[in-house]
């Protein structure tokens, strides 16, 4: 059986809204209570070339750790495959284009949806996936967060939301407050400025191997606020009544 059979038949099926129409994806809560291993080694084999193309990386045991703790070590994991094609009444095998993974947390009486990760498949760049999966999972939470050093990260969510703090606009104390204990779940306490929700060489250094493709006002205000080469990442923070319609 297929990885994708092994999903449909537990998860549920959403619809996310990309730049080229409605799309079907596979929405999974808790993956590692849901799935056996046998099961969770498919989905890996799927989806993990898709986390190497995405960011740029090859291949190594501390990779695959990495990604295996981010797709499975979360509250909800949503999956995308290409869609199938049929020829002459002969079903073809789909594969992993994309996949996001996102852990709960209530702060200071705030519902917060943390984005563990997002990796798409560089083919399939540019579709909106990043929003789409933003959008087809915000619904109940007061905040979405994501830890980043990515002005394609931010820029995605400001497509989403009115604002993206600290990036397009000053934060609150009800937002700083919220970054630190988000970053001390994080484990980013030692390195991380409150006041301005970044974090000093929390990382080996940039950690997209593809450089991003984007110029604009966010990627400025970031490379002035960051030393990606450096490890710098900042804890962004977006008010889910904010959203664009």
């Amino acid at each position: 059986m297929s990885a994708e059979h092994i999903v449909a038949a537990k998860a549920k099926k959403i619809t996310l809204d990309t730049k080229k129409g409605k799309k079907e994806a596979y929405l999974v809560k808790d993956p590692a209570k849901t799935f056996n291993h046998q099961e969770l080694e498919k989905i890996f084999k799927d989806f993990y070339p898709v986390a190497m193309s995405a960011f740029g990386t090859n291949d190594s045991g501390e990779w695959r750790g990495d990604v295996w703790f981010h797709m499975f070590s979360c509250d909800c994991l949503i999956l995308a495959y290409n869609w199938r094609t049929k020829y002459a009444d002969k079903e073809m095998v789909s594969k992993g284009i994309a996949f996001r993974s996102i852990s709960y947390a209530k702060i200071k009486g705030k519902k917060v949806m943390y984005i563990e990760g997002t990796a798409v498949d560089p083919n399939y760049q540019g579709y909106g996936f990043y929003q789409a999966f933003t959008r087809a999972t915000l619904n109940g939470f007061d905040y979405v967060a994501s830890r980043t050093q990515n002005p394609v990260v931010v820029t995605a969510l400001s497509k989403v939301f009115r604002d993206v703090y600290p990036i397009t606009k000053a934060p609150t104390k009800e937002q700083q407050e919220i970054g630190a204990v988000l970053a001390d779940k994080l484990g980013m306490q030692k390195k991380y400025d409150k006041r301005r929700m970044f974090a000093r060489s929390l990382y080996s250094g940039q950690m997209n191997g593809n450089l991003p493709k984007i110029d604009n006002e966010i990627k400025r205000r970031m490379y002035h606020l960051l030393d990606v080469e450096n490890g710098d990442c900042i804890l962004a923070l977006c008010k889910t009544n904010h959203f664009k319609k």
